[in-house]
């Protein structure tokens, strides 16, 4: 196999554990026409690949108008997830994820949960790392 066929299998598996029905690179999402609606999901990091990757979720035009406000929500708390703003993140996400499964927010409110859980017991200078902000995929 590829690394093209590689990288697909990769971002199939990470769509089940982001519970996702649709997962693309960056690489893919240039090349959709403008019918589509694009949201990074996160940077993540799949398994047997050497550098983090860019994932997003795709949604047909006319309904990503309708959820535009919970797309924005889902980016803001995504921005403030990857700057280590653990606690704001999860509030925003807290909200979008009861407001219904249009956006990503279950997963990455879980995930954000359970980051600040193993932040717990630092000291306040310590800083998450940049690699903190990566999501690690780990099925193939």
């Amino acid at each position: 196999r590829g690394n093209t066929v590689n990288m697909a299998s990769r971002v199939q598996s990470a769509s089940k554990q982001l519970q996702l029905p649709l997962l693309i690179t960056a690489a893919t999402q240039a090349q959709l026409s403008d019918q589509f609606c694009t949201l990074r999901v996160c940077t993540a990091k799949l398994p047997d690949l050497e550098q983090p990757t860019q994932l997003f979720t795709v949604y047909p035009a006319a309904q990503a108008a309708q959820i535009k406000s919970r797309l924005d929500q889902y980016s803001q708390a995504l921005a403030l997830f990857e700057a280590g703003q653990l606690e704001a993140a999860e509030v925003l996400l807290q909200a979008l994820d009861a407001a219904g499964p249009a956006t990503p927010a279950q997963f990455l409110a879980h995930y954000t949960s359970s980051q600040k859980q193993s932040h717990q017991g630092r000291r306040a200078v310590d800083k998450t790392t940049a690699q903190g902000s990566v999501i690690e995929i780990l099925s193939k």
